[in-house]
């Protein structure tokens, strides 16, 4: 199935990177991500050893 959504086509891959690996701030994790790729999305999300990260997604180069 293609589609398109905005700028982006439902083909196209995401690309992950951890930008804080302890005590996530929300928006201090989004200023990274912006900082990192001006389309990325910053999130702080919980990792398997319990610490709240900072993961920051992007459309992949």
């Amino acid at each position: 199935m293609t589609g398109v959504v905005g700028n982006m086509s439902v083909d196209q891959k995401r690309c992950w990177a951890t930008l804080k690996e302890n005590n996530c701030v929300h928006d201090k994790c989004r200023s990274m991500c912006l900082k990192k790729n001006p389309k990325g999305h910053g999130r702080c999300i919980k990792s398997s050893q319990g610490r709240i990260i900072c993961l920051c997604g992007y459309d992949c180069p």
